[in-house]
């Protein structure tokens, strides 16, 4: 989570201890540093995106506008189906910003909706282009999200 968020990374070069067992109270230190960097309580807002669990949307995942497209009460971010058409996209498929995260559909076999904020149960794409027609027929816009390992 703090990973996805960027509020630490993971320098596999930088690690201690990492072969040896770690106690419960340096545990407790490292947490105490990593809540006062973050500010969130981790019992009432896993994610720390600001909305406590018992109103977040999605409280394992961070997303802090809410979104959800289809009103079921389980917000974009964290949804199987977006837009409530009943055909699935892959889960975690965008973010907080509705970015689509391509790496969502790593390993994924079968049919994924060609047009996940719009309902079209037929699936129609006349072009082929995979972009179903409900979405270039609403001209819409949206953005890819793809993570590029920085060169060093």
């Amino acid at each position: 989570m703090l990973y996805k968020q960027n509020i630490i990374t993971l320098n596999q070069d930088l690690w201690k201890n990492s072969a040896e067992i770690i106690d419960g109270k340096t545990v407790l230190a490292i947490l105490s540093n990593v809540y006062s960097k973050i500010q969130c309580s981790f019992n009432n807002d896993y994610d720390c995106d600001g909305i406590n669990n018992n109103q977040d949307n999605c409280p394992n995942d961070y997303n802090p506008h809410q979104k959800d497209t289809d009103n079921d009460g389980i917000g974009d971010v964290c949804s199987s189906d977006i837009d409530g058409d009943t055909i699935l996209n892959p889960s975690h498929l965008v973010d907080d910003n509705g970015r689509v995260n391509i790496h969502a559909f790593k390993g994924r076999t079968g049919q994924l909706d060609n047009c996940i904020w719009t309902i079209n149960t037929d699936q129609k794409d006349s072009n082929h282009n995979g972009i179903g027609d409900a979405c270039e027929q609403k001209n819409s816009n949206f953005g890819l999200s793809i993570a590029i390992p920085k060169l060093q």
